[in-house]
């Protein structure tokens, strides 16, 4: 017979087993991992994919009075070329003429017969040019796309997003102003995370990293919190499930990079752990028990 008594520490240490492979196939699943940069001063709200990448769209207030702003977000698949991108708030459809995994763009030069990026916005002044796309994990992809914008069945011209471009450009459609971009992923929360200051020690007479520390504050309007946190190594910040970890710098110290981590099955190793060493207490008791009786 399967379930014995005895068997009861061996069950619950294969529970534990399978709850962790189950659990950790989860994680793989459903883990972001992004990147938030913060200047010393300065605040965040949001996080940056390392790859993924939207197109994004902002809608800016018709009046000075109106101070929201709506963010319309496409990405993965909707940016395959010949996509044609749909929105009920917006006033034109997007059409993806293009896509390039990666990318450089240079200034426009009419003596190497490579025609303008595009008929509007910056892309009239620069040149696209296709690269490989990298594979290797420290290597950083420059995507790239070339779209059109169509209102009333009429074309607007074509656009050149990408994320090697700075900043958003901006279209004016029926008297309406939109900003657009070609950007990583951007991942919102409910709070902001400023920071105070930013640490980098060396050892004595060496270039060698002795330390990387920040010290923030977690502000969260719904709940009315301020923390104050210093982040360094193998002490993170955790908060609502999203891990902070002290990851790089910038700007000669100034900017503080910090690696975002949500999973949320970040409790299964935990109750795994305390499934299997359940189960080995309880196994350890009924041998015992049953030797005892043994020897008795």
């Amino acid at each position: 017979r399967l379930f014995q008594w005895k068997k009861t520490g061996l069950l619950l240490i294969h529970l534990g087993l399978i709850f962790l492979m189950a659990g950790g196939g989860l994680s793989q699943m459903v883990t972001t991992e992004s990147m938030m940069r913060v200047e010393e001063g300065g605040s965040a709200n949001f996080s940056e994919s390392f790859r993924d990448m939207e197109l994004a769209i902002i809608e800016h207030p018709s009046s000075p009075s109106n101070t929201s702003r709506s963010l319309i977000r496409f990405y993965g698949s909707a940016l395959a070329p010949n996509a044609i991108l749909t929105h009920s708030d917006l006033p034109f459809d997007i059409s993806v003429d293009q896509y390039f995994d990666n990318s450089h763009t240079l200034a426009f030069n009419e003596n190497n017969g490579i025609p303008a990026a595009s008929t509007q916005g910056v892309g009239r002044f620069l040149q696209l040019k296709p690269l490989p796309t990298f594979r290797t994990p420290d290597s950083v992809n420059m995507p790239a796309a070339i779209i059109s914008i169509n209102h009333n069945n009429q074309s607007n011209g074509s656009w050149l997003v990408s994320r090697q471009l700075r900043g958003m450009q901006t279209i004016n459609v029926d008297n309406r102003r939109f900003s657009i971009a070609l950007r990583p992923i951007h991942y919102f929360y409910n709070y902001t995370i400023k920071l105070h200051d930013f640490s980098h020690d060396v050892y004595l007479g060496t270039n060698t990293p002795k330390n990387f520390s920040s010290l923030v504050t977690v502000t969260n309007p719904i709940t009315g919190e301020q923390r104050d946190q210093k982040i360094y190594m193998n002490h993170p910040l955790r908060y609502e499930g999203t891990t902070f970890f002290q990851a790089s710098y910038a700007n000669q110290n100034t900017v503080s990079i910090f690696q975002v981590v949500t999973n949320p099955g970040w409790l299964i190793p935990y109750i795994s752990s305390l499934l299997v060493g359940l189960g080995l207490l309880l196994h350890f008791i009924i041998r015992f028990i049953q030797f005892r009786r043994k020897a008795s």
